[in-house]
């Protein structure tokens, strides 16, 4: 008869292994161990992941969440739902014909799922962040798996992703090609934010050449002392635009044919995905005034139609002057 030891065992995946080397007499234990230990791995045992492109993220754009479940255990999992749980700072986009949102609350799967044993299936969430956010901002996203067969194991994952900024403010900028001395010239800048962040501190700025031009006035949002015209417009939204107008005298000393360069730049405190739009520049000729030109009354239209000449003569039908008569000593001589 074998001697039986009292000692602890591990867990019971190996409990047949344990018993038998420590002398069990009664070999039936030890295969009932057993079979309970395999059939306790003989159910579905899920695992979920989750990635997100890009990553970082951008403020104001869209991302995408890939949630990957895979089955390592050894039967397939049926009815396998995830739930997904958005971060504040996100709004769920169009979702593929598996997934459905309440809110920040998105599920996938369900009813119907299944997970074959030693496979995986992925659920993509796509998204869209907020366009005010800071830039560094976390945003954090948590998801769980479960499914309706009986012993199956579930899972839940954490993924922390951070968000930047990312904008391109552009300006476009209008003026005359043309000016006569003394003459005024007036620039209208339009600046836009083309996103998708929101473009924080942005200044537009509009240097003038104080030899050629006095600045007469500007939008009530600029700074127009000094030669530098400097206008503030804060914080605008993807998409907004704002419009702005600056009038320059030319200096009557200013010589015919010089021409006056005017360039207007954008700064933000944003992180931009380009430089090439945020300057605009327009050059104006100084042109004589034309002194044949007779000065006209505002009060009256200009295109005066011409008053009718009237029509030249036919020479067949002016008047002859009589033949001239011979005197021949009858007739008395008049005067």
């Amino acid at each position: 008869m074998a001697r039986t030891v009292r000692a602890p065992c591990p867990a019971p995946s190996v409990l047949a292994a344990c018993l038998l080397s420590i002398g069990v007499a009664d070999g039936a234990t030890a295969t009932s161990a057993q079979q309970r230990s395999e059939g306790s791995a003989r159910s579905p045992q899920l695992d979920i992941t989750k990635t997100v492109n890009p990553n970082p993220m951008t403020v104001g754009a869209e991302a995408e969440y890939v949630i990957t479940v895979t089955n390592s255990g050894d039967t397939d999992a049926a009815d396998v739902v995830v739930t997904d749980q958005l971060d504040s700072a996100v709004q769920p986009g169009d979702l593929p014909a598996d997934c459905s949102a309440d809110g920040r609350t998105v599920t996938c799967g369900g009813e119907g799922t299944t997970v074959p044993a030693g496979e995986s299936v992925r659920f993509t969430v796509p998204v869209t962040t907020s366009s005010d956010l800071a830039d560094g901002t976390n945003i954090a996203n948590s998801a769980t798996v479960d499914s309706s067969t009986p012993g199956a194991s579930g899972d839940s994952t954490r993924l922390v992703s951070q968000a930047r900024t990312l904008t391109n403010v552009a300006i476009t900028k209008d003026g005359p090609a043309t000016v006569s001395p003394d003459g005024t010239i007036t620039y209208t800048l339009t600046t836009t934010n083309q996103g998708p962040s929101d473009a924080v501190d942005v200044t537009l700025q509009d240097a003038t050449n104080g030899q050629l031009t006095t600045i007469e006035s500007a939008s009530s949002v600029c700074d127009s002392g000094g030669l530098t015209v400097t206008c503030p417009l804060g914080t605008p939204e993807p998409g907004q635009s704002e419009v702005v107008t600056i009038t320059l005298r030319v200096n009557p000393d200013v010589p015919v044919g010089t021409v006056i360069p005017n360039c207007a730049e954008m700064y933000t405190g944003t992180r931009r995905t380009t430089t090439e739009d945020d300057r605009s520049c327009v050059e104006t000729n100084v042109t004589p005034t034309d002194p044949t030109d007779p000065p006209t009354d505002p009060t009256e239209p200009t295109d005066h139609p011409e008053k009718p000449k009237p029509p030249k003569p036919d020479p067949g039908d002016l008047p002859t002057a009589p033949e001239p008569t011979s005197n021949d000593g009858h007739l008395p001589v008049t005067g």
